[in-house]
């Protein structure tokens, strides 16, 4: 599995059911098809194919992040998810993983950044006219 273990949080996480979600299932061992779930982050925006660890204790794992559109899922993106329900993950790919995620996380930040400082420098101007 890749990702850390995250607790759900409503505040934080939305679930959702995209059409995606039943191929997902029917492409997973038995005993992972009701583990599966979709959700997205909501501060950065992401949508995320989860597996829970705990149901009841609201635990999890991301098994792969779709970025900010699920239109991201491609056949490449399935494949992927398949391989790695399938197969085992090396260290260095649990790395690259973390150090893409850190990256596409502070990339996201950013952008939001730049975008409110645009529009407070632009709705500034316009009260200064």
């Amino acid at each position: 599995m890749l990702g850390a273990v995250c607790h759900f949080r409503r505040d934080q996480h939305m679930m959702l059911e995209p059409t995606f979600l039943a191929w997902c299932k029917d492409n997973a061992p038995d005993d992972v098809k009701e583990e599966l779930f979709v959700y997205r982050q909501l501060q950065v925006g992401t949508f995320v194919i989860g597996r829970w660890i705990s149901k009841g204790a609201g635990t999890f794992v991301d098994l792969i992040n779709l970025g900010t559109s699920l239109a991201n899922f491609t056949r490449k993106v399935a494949q992927d998810f398949r391989r790695q329900l399938y197969a085992p993950v090396t260290i260095e790919q649990t790395r690259k993983h973390l150090q893409d995620f850190d990256s596409d996380f502070r990339c996201t930040t950013r952008e939001k950044n730049n975008y409110n400082s645009d529009f407070l420098q632009r709705h500034k101007m316009l009260q200064e006219h």
